[in-house]
């Protein structure tokens, strides 16, 4: 509607991750990396990446979502965006068995993309990328869509990721129970050491991840992780993964690929069940030669027909064919095909709210929580994927993002243990919330409901001041004459 203003409604029972203290952790550290963390998957629209990339997984059995540094809008430290990668667009090692890809080996992720856009993301091969012409190898990518094309502009875009080791310099303090890398020079390790002579030094190998970018079939760049950190910068989500299979199309499983045959089957029955409706409409006539005046009347298309019979005819020599009834059989395969759907999926009536007896409301749910158990893999695959994905997120952040910009999203500057690399000490969870435009609507709303359902007595300004309305400070002041 022209002229009306909306506004985003949040999203209710939305999985949303936050980071939480683990025994002793700072509280104030945690909500920080939760304000980052909930800034970055708004600005990046992750939680849709994560919707759109578990819808495809449950269809194919694998998605991935992948995370990239922007340096065209913040040269400095970059904008965190993500992508949802299909099935089709890369190859993994048939080999690795942990879903968080911690063992696998080769990562091979391909897009096409214009010249300018490739030319925008790699500015200082800009001379070599314009001298490229377009390349269609599509022996590895058999199923993209662009190999259907004869677009000469695009460019093959490819990301090879593999595993590696580099040297990492681990100080150790025995007193403490504390480890943590040196990233700094020889000189200032030594300078270190003479200030602090108790902590020992040990030099092991770390695995890590190096990449390959190739343009064309061009290597414009070979290094470490350009997001700085030693693990792939993808997150699958895989449905049904069984890593003891050697067959990759039974190791890695959609939920549609055990509905195939039902489907197939139920089919075949509907069709035949409709062509032999279709056929009690058009059964046709049978018809003495030279008995009719014109043939021609039998084959008008109007349900109430007149057939003109010649002299000399009788009635019995034009007889309508007998309609065939439909075999009860097809009937009850259509229904007992029809039952497969749910028994295989899992998803029974009462889960999906579609029960047609009359039972209890405690009968109901027992109903639902039974049908859960052969679901809940499904929502424990997403729920892991979105803790890994949080994970390596908060990583990302700690690892390029400057204090001011860290500064400018939480409008307060980050605590002293906000870029320590004590991941354990900060733990990620799932936890089901609402999906807000903004994270000060997120506090309203949990203020909000502490206050309804636990009875907290918060007061009504604090409530105000969160609230996202106009006129705030008028609502304020009416809320102070009344007091």
């Amino acid at each position: 509607m022209t002229g009306v203003q909306t506004c985003a409604l949040p999203i209710y029972n939305r999985s949303r991750i936050t980071y939480v203290p683990v025994d002793n952790g700072d509280q104030q550290t945690a909500d920080q990396m939760s304000k980052v963390a909930a800034q970055t998957m708004r600005s990046s629209d992750g939680y849709n990446m994560i919707s759109d990339a578990y819808h495809g997984a449950l269809i194919t059995g694998i998605n991935m979502i992948q995370i990239w540094l922007d340096f065209r809008d913040d040269p400095v430290s970059g904008e965190v965006k993500m992508d949802n990668c299909s099935y089709n667009s890369f190859l993994l090692d048939p080999y690795f068995k942990k879903r968080d890809l911690s063992d696998c080996n080769v990562v091979w992720k391909r897009s096409y993309l214009t010249k300018t856009a490739c030319m925008s993301l790699v500015p200082d091969k800009k001379d070599v990328i314009e001298q490229l012409s377009g390349t269609y190898n599509s022996e590895k990518f058999p199923y993209m869509m662009e190999n259907s094309t004869l677009n000469k502009d695009l460019l093959s875009y490819d990301e090879f990721y593999y595993r590696d080791y580099r040297k990492k310099i681990n100080l150790i303090d025995s007193q403490n129970s504390m480890t943590i890398e040196w990233t700094g020079n020889k000189e200032g390790l030594n300078g270190f050491l003479s200030e602090f002579p108790h902590i020992q030094v040990q030099e092991t190998m770390q695995p890590t991840v190096k990449l390959a970018l190739l343009v064309a079939g061009k290597v414009l760049y070979h290094g470490r992780n350009p997001l700085n950190i030693d693990s792939y910068p993808f997150v699958p989500i895989i449905t049904k993964f069984n890593p003891e299979i050697e067959d990759y199309s039974l190791k890695i499983r959609g939920l549609m690929r055990e509905l195939r045959d039902s489907q197939f089957i139920y089919n075949k029955l509907r069709t035949s069940q409709l062509i032999t409706i279709e056929a009690q409409s058009n059964v046709g006539y049978i018809v003495k030669e030279t008995s009719m005046v014109d043939t021609n009347e039998i084959l008008k298309p109007a349900p109430l027909k007149l057939l003109r019979l010649k002299r000399k005819a009788s009635m019995a020599d034009v007889q309508l064919i007998p309609t065939r009834d439909i075999n009860p059989a097809v009937t009850e395969s259509i229904n007992i095909s029809n039952s497969d759907f749910p028994d295989i999926t899992g998803a029974s009536e009462e889960l999906l709210g579609q029960q047609t007896d009359n039972i209890s409301g405690i009968a109901l749910l027992a109903r639902q929580k039974a049908s859960w158990v052969t679901l809940e893999p499904l929502a424990d695959s997403l729920n892991a994927a979105q803790r890994t994905l949080g994970l390596k997120l908060i990583e990302v952040i700690q690892k390029n993002f400057v204090p001011a910009k860290i500064e400018r999203i939480i409008n307060d500057k980050p605590t002293d243990e906000f870029y320590s690399r004590a991941f354990k000490k900060y733990d990620c969870a799932i936890t089901e919330g609402y999906d807000t435009a903004t994270q000060k609507e997120y506090q309203y709303l949990q203020m909000l409901n502490l206050k309804m359902n636990a009875n907290l007595d918060i007061p009504d300004e604090i409530i105000i001041n969160a609230a996202p309305i106009q006129d705030k400070q008028e609502v304020l002041e009416i809320g102070r004459a009344h007091v």
